[in-house]
């Protein structure tokens, strides 16, 4: 039985030597995060989104988009950095405008930064440009 347990704790300190490089916090936190926007966006709650975006270089917060309803969110691919401090998504957004009814759909290549300051993740990247 002792040995069995010990076996159990080498086979969990070696995992956990393995995966130290790789802040799972850190992922987690981007997951989530990353949840709660392209919730916002599916519900075209821009105002509120705009908070997950990084500021520009003098402080300023990005436009919000105007007369856009977004139909469906959907995320295609995703890269985390091995140091989990940048991810990049790529996210297919269908969407119409208001005045016009056409569906439309694009490609939104988010680029995605971990704050350690505000021990957050932000969105470099910006909306989406909805045409």
């Amino acid at each position: 039985m002792k040995a069995i347990a010990a076996g159990a704790l080498a086979a969990l300190l070696l995992c956990m030597g393995c995966a130290a490089g790789f802040d799972f916090r850190r992922h987690e936190l981007f997951t989530e995060r990353a949840r709660q926007y392209g919730k916002l966006l599916r519900w075209s709650e821009f105002e509120a989104a705009r908070s997950y975006l990084a500021s520009d270089a003098q402080g300023r917060q990005a436009a919000l988009p105007k007369e856009v309803r977004v139909t469906e969110y959907e995320v295609k691919q995703l890269i985390l950095t091995e140091d989990a401090r940048k991810a990049g998504q790529t996210v297919e957004i269908t969407y119409f405008k208001e005045r016009d009814p056409r569906v439309r759909t694009l490609t939104d290549l988010q680029q995605w930064e971990f704050d350690s300051d505000r021990n957050d993740w932000f969105l470099k990247s910006g909306f989406p440009d909805f045409k």
